[in-house]
C-alpha cells in the first residue's frame, strides 16, 4: 500500500465513495488491493476512458448480469404495495430511478441530486426567481385582471409583472420580491 500513486488512490476512493449495498462489500474488499493495471488487465484491453466507466463497469459486476440497482428493485416492490399495477406509469417510475442510478451518486451528490430531482419535477426553480419579464407569462387575458405566473416556478404569481409574487401553496400568501436579473446570476 506504501507505493500507490495518485490514480490508483483516485480509483480507490472513487470505488469506495460508490459503494452502497451489501452486495458492494465485495467490491470494497476487492477495491482495497485493486490497482488501476489490474483493473485494466481485467477488462482485457477494455480499459475505461474515465473513472465513472470503471465505476460503471464494476457496479455491473456487482449487480451480474440482468440484475438491476438495488434501488430499482426497491421501487419496484414499494410501487407494487401501494397497488401501482399499470406497465407503462410503473416503468416511467423505475426509469428514473434507473436514470439517478446511472450516475452512481455518493452519500454527497446523493441527497443534493434529490433536493434538485425534487425541486424540479414540481416545476420549482433552483435558483432565486428574478424579474426579468421573459421569466413571466402574461395571464391577465385569461383572469381578467393583471396576473403573470413563473415560467419557472409554476406556483409564484404576480400582479406587477414579477417584481413581486406569492406563491399560491402558500396559505399566508407572503410576498416576495423578485431579485434582479444580474443579481440572481452571481
Amino acid at each position: 500500500m506504501s507505493n500507490i500513486d495518485p490514480e490508483n488512490s483516485a480509483l480507490r476512493q472513487v470505488v469506495t465513495d460508490h459503494m452502497h449495498t451489501r452486495r458492494d462489500d465485495i467490491l470494497r474488499e476487492a477495491a482495497r488491493d485493486l490497482t488501476l493495471e489490474s483493473f485494466r488487465r481485467s477488462l482485457r484491453g477494455n480499459a475505461p476512458g474515465t473513472w465513472r466507466e470503471a465505476v460503471e463497469h464494476l457496479e455491473r459486476l456487482a449487480h451480474g448480469p440482468g440484475e438491476e440497482p438495488n434501488l430499482v428493485a426497491h421501487a419496484r416492490r414499494e410501487l407494487a404495495r401501494q397497488g401501482e399495477n399499470e406497465p407503462a406509469f410503473v416503468e416511467s417510475i423505475l426509469a428514473a430511478v434507473r436514470g439517478f442510478c446511472s450516475y452512481g451518486h455518493s452519500g454527497g451528490s446523493g441527497p443534493m441530486a434529490v433536493e434538485y430531482l425534487h425541486d424540479i419535477l414540481r416545476w420549482r426553480a433552483l435558483t432565486p426567481l428574478t424579474s426579468d419579464p421573459g421569466e413571466w407569462e402574461d395571464r391577465t387575458e385569461m383572469s381578467g385582471m393583471p396576473w403573470w405566473q413563473s415560467t419557472r416556478d409554476a406556483r409564484a404569481m404576480s400582479h406587477d409583472g414579477g417584481k413581486t409574487y406569492w406563491l399560491v401553496d402558500d396559505p399566508a400568501r407572503t410576498q416576495h420580491t423578485a431579485a434582479e436579473p444580474a443579481q440572481a446570476q452571481q
